[in-house]
Parts: C-alpha cells; sequence; structure tokens
C-alpha cells in the first residue's frame, strides 16, 4: 500500500493506494497516530484507489477514529470503490463511518460539525 498526505483547509488528508489489509494495516495505523499525536485530528481517507480491504484494515479505521473522536475530531472517509463500501456496508460499519462521494464533500462538511459543548 502507499500512503500519501496533503493538508487541505486544515484537514489531513489520506490518499491511499493499493490494498489495506493484514501485511499494510499496521503502517496506515502507525502513520495516522503519529499525525495524531502532531495534533492533527480531523482527517479525511480518500479511499479512490484502493482495491480491496480486509477486516484488520477496517479496525485499522474504527481505531483511528475512535482515537480522532477521543481528541474531539472526526476521521471521514471519501471515494470508496464498490468492493471496499460493500465490505463495510456487510459488516454494518457504514452506520459508524461518514462516507463521502468525494473528498471536497468530506472537507466541506467539517465546517458544518456543531461544535462540541461541555
Amino acid at each position: 500500500m502507499e500512503i500519501n498526505k496533503r493538508k487541505v483547509k486544515n484537514i489531513l488528508v489520506y490518499d491511499l493506494i493499493d490494498t489495506i489489509d493484514l501485511y499494510s494495516a499496521g503502517e496506515l495505523k502507525e502513520n495516522i497516530y503519529s499525525e495524531i499525536e502532531k495534533g492533527h485530528y480531523e482527517l479525511v481517507i480518500n479511499l479512490e484507489k484502493v482495491n480491496y480491504i480486509d477486516s484488520s484494515g477496517i479496525g485499522v479505521l474504527l481505531s483511528c477514529l475512535s482515537k480522532t473522536k477521543q481528541k474531539r475530531g472526526n476521521l471521514k472517509l471519501a471515494n470508496l470503490q464498490p468492493n471496499v463500501y460493500n465490505v463495510i456496508k456487510i459488516s454494518k460499519f457504514d452506520r459508524i463511518f461518514e462516507i463521502y462521494d468525494n473528498v471536497d464533500k468530506a472537507i466541506d462538511s467539517f465546517s458544518n460539525q456543531k461544535p462540541f459543548v461541555i
């Protein structure tokens, strides 16, 4: 798997290429956790060029989502290929993740979020 990062409107966008599986999930988790520790709490994962994801890949995304939420941030998914979307939908994680048709919509959704109130 290839991991590319870019910043758009203070949102960190991950452009992933190839597969997210048992062999690549650990690297992705370490990379995202490192960015969260640096203070990047609003993330978009662009899955446009990801053709396969297994349970370990979904587990990493869930773990990273939880970590961003602990920091009052969020992790959103964009551009899911049909087979990747089907895996997420069958496992009912489409109820947990915010999923967008494209990166721009995912980025814009951060500005539409209600502020966290204690």
